[in-house]
């Protein structure tokens, strides 16, 4: 809670803005050399872009919000601190996708790499990252067709 708080402040403070909103390994995971793993990040989300309409003659505002997919990419300092790489390059998160976020890591050395506990390693970054994205942490999130399957469970 203190992450999203610190963040949402930013915004309003800040003249500029971070373009994603990082998240945390919740525990610690040893990821062995030269193979792929799978870290369970879990949260889970969805995003809405929230569109204000003004109409001038009858002096009313109109607020309605749009489901939106959004990506997950790695932050900088995963690729120059650590042998992680995201096996997919960027996570393309699914408007209706309701499952925890669940970062695909290659190690591309040989030795084992620990991910510490509280370690940031990916962010979630709204599809236009010229709109500053606002955290509001919910109890439960809607439910949708699209459900919590991940990772190519929609198609072959």
């Amino acid at each position: 809670m203190d992450a999203a708080d610190a963040h949402n402040k930013s915004i309003d403070e800040a003249p500029y803005f971070d373009a994603g909103f990082n998240l945390f390994c919740p525990e610690e995971v040893e990821v062995a050399g030269l193979s792929t793993a799978k870290i369970d990040l879990g949260v889970r989300g969805a995003m809405d872009f929230i569109v204000i309409e003004y109409d001038k003659q009858v002096k009313t505002n109109i607020r309605y919000t749009i489901p939106v997919g959004y990506f997950l990419y790695p932050r900088s300092s995963t690729g120059t601190k650590t042998p992680l790489r995201l096996a997919n390059s960027i996570g393309l998160i699914d408007a209706g996708y309701r499952g925890n976020y669940i970062a695909a890591f290659d190690n591309i050395r040989s030795p084992n790499f620990k991910v510490e506990q509280g370690q940031q390693l990916v962010q979630i970054c709204p599809p236009n990252v010229t709109y500053p994205l606002r955290v509001e942490l919910v109890e439960e999130l809607d439910e949708t067709a699209r459900g919590a399957g991940g990772f190519g469970s929609t198609g072959k």
